[in-house]
């Protein structure tokens, strides 16, 4: 499996599957205000028929989990193109962000597996 996260002001899901996003692609965050996260994911189009469970968490910057997961394993069936892999995408809103100033980074799961590259990092002001 891969997966892209992409950090954004908003994002809308429409009717044809694709994404609306606004403020999307920034690292530094100033103020207690939300944001989304959204995960974009390909499976391989042999996995395609079953769901899988996507967990987002919130880390400080020594790696510790901070408060409750922001998506909590939730079950997404990806979408199958032909013989291409299979395409998820995932939404997940933070309402509001109250911690101090300082580095944080944003930790995908998927079937309670990580890989390196499925984490953002961002700043907050």
């Amino acid at each position: 499996m891969r997966a892209t996260l992409l950090l954004a002001r908003s994002a809308t899901r429409c009717d044809d599957g694709t994404l609306d996003l606004v403020g999307a692609g920034w690292y530094t965050l100033t103020g207690d205000v939300g944001f989304v996260v959204v995960s974009f994911i390909e499976v391989p189009a042999e996995q395609s028929d079953a769901d899988h469970k996507v967990r987002v968490e919130l880390l400080d910057d020594r790696g510790e989990v901070l408060g409750k997961p922001i998506t909590r394993a939730k079950a997404v069936r990806a979408r199958v193109s032909g013989k291409r892999p299979a395409a998820a995408s995932v939404i997940s809103t933070v309402r509001s962000f109250p911690y101090p100033p300082g580095r944080y980074e944003i930790r995908l799961s998927i079937n309670g597996m990580s890989e390196d590259d499925w984490r953002c990092g961002f700043l907050r002001r």
